[in-house]
């Protein structure tokens, strides 16, 4: 077998960097948010919780400076202005937000409140897992019909509707497996 090189046509086109400063405070601010958070709940730490969060806001607003100044910022200003990435970010974070703080206290729920081992308490969350799947597949008729923003709203609205069955338990316990697995369907839709 032969190996084929391709060389560039244009050899002195410049290469990209990256922002190293950038990449370094934004690693900061997010390790100091979790660190910040988790020390939050803590007895007696809850000052030194929120030291390092304030820390995070300081390293963030730095970040932001860092990048304007920046040849090869992590994310171009031109990126953060159209508007199809900023809606896809915020869905993100909403998706994200949403599910993984409610598959956390799920967790929790099962293994400190029922006492569970945690291979018990995968079992019943499994049910997310494959609803992501279901979800997954279903965005794809959603997409073609109606758009990304549809798929992005209809998903985020039926994570909701996943997340409003927990607040049920612990009176309805038998609901947690279809509750995360409706969470886990949106999940899936508002991704895709």
């Amino acid at each position: 077998r032969r190996v084929r090189i391709v060389v560039p046509k244009h050899p002195r086109e410049p290469t990209v960097g990256l922002d190293l400063p950038g990449a370094a405070l934004l690693t900061a601010a997010v390790m100091a948010i979790v660190l910040g958070a988790s020390l939050l709940e803590q007895p007696g730490r809850a000052s030194l919780g929120l030291a390092t969060l304030a820390a995070a806001v300081v390293l963030l607003v730095g970040l932001v400076a860092v990048e304007r100044r920046a040849t090869t910022p992590l994310v171009p200003a031109t990126a953060l202005r159209h508007p199809s990435l900023r809606i896809g970010v915020g869905a993100a974070l909403v998706n994200t937000a949403t599910t993984s703080s409610v598959i956390t206290l799920a967790t929790l729920y099962l293994q400190q409140t029922r006492g569970l081992t945690p291979s018990t308490a995968a079992l019943w969350l499994l049910p997310c897992s494959l609803g992501v799947v279901a979800g997954s597949a279903l965005a794809a008729p959603v997409l073609r019909r109606r758009g990304s923003r549809a798929g992005i709203v209809v998903g985020l609205l039926t994570v909701a509707v996943g997340d409003a069955l927990l607040l049920a338990l612990p009176a309805a316990e038998w609901l947690l497996p279809f509750a995360v697995a409706v969470s886990g369907i949106g999940l899936g839709m508002s991704s895709v």
